[in-house]
């Protein structure tokens, strides 16, 4: 399974053609549908909101995508990804271990222009460049 960031939802609300082009690529390769986190869903519904965006499209955007929620074990890997993170001094934001414990514990791929999920152990990341 493919798991989209934030940033790449941008993307793709901006119909950005390498992104696209990218996800169609990858899908090939993936027969789920592709997913998204519900942090990914608050992140990217919260900058429409600030920004005044049309939420209904980006409502709709959100809506081909199945919907990541956590459980008892991405909970546990939240702790213990922060963990390995602080003991290595190489620290991302508390989301992003969110994002990265959710896409392990589904046994997916995540994809991102964001290199920080690069640190995070045992986590599939496929890094694109907007």
């Amino acid at each position: 399974m493919i798991v989209l960031d934030t940033n790449v939802l941008i993307e793709l609300e901006l119909g950005n053609p390498k992104i696209i082009e990218k996800l169609v690529e990858l899908r090939k390769n993936h027969t789920e549908n592709p997913a998204i986190p519900f942090i990914c869903f608050s992140e990217f519904y919260y900058g429409l909101l600030k920004k005044g965006k049309n939420v209904g499209d980006g409502l709709n955007l959100l809506e081909k995508f199945t919907k990541l929620h956590s459980s008892e074990k991405s909970m546990k890997l939240i702790a213990e990804i922060k963990l390995d993170l602080e003991k290595s001094g190489s620290m991302i934001q508390l989301f992003e271990i969110i994002i990265a414990a959710i896409t392990i514990d589904h046994k997916a791929t995540l994809v991102t222009s964001d290199k920080g999920f690069e640190k995070v152990d045992g986590l599939d990341v496929v890094l694109i460049n907007p």
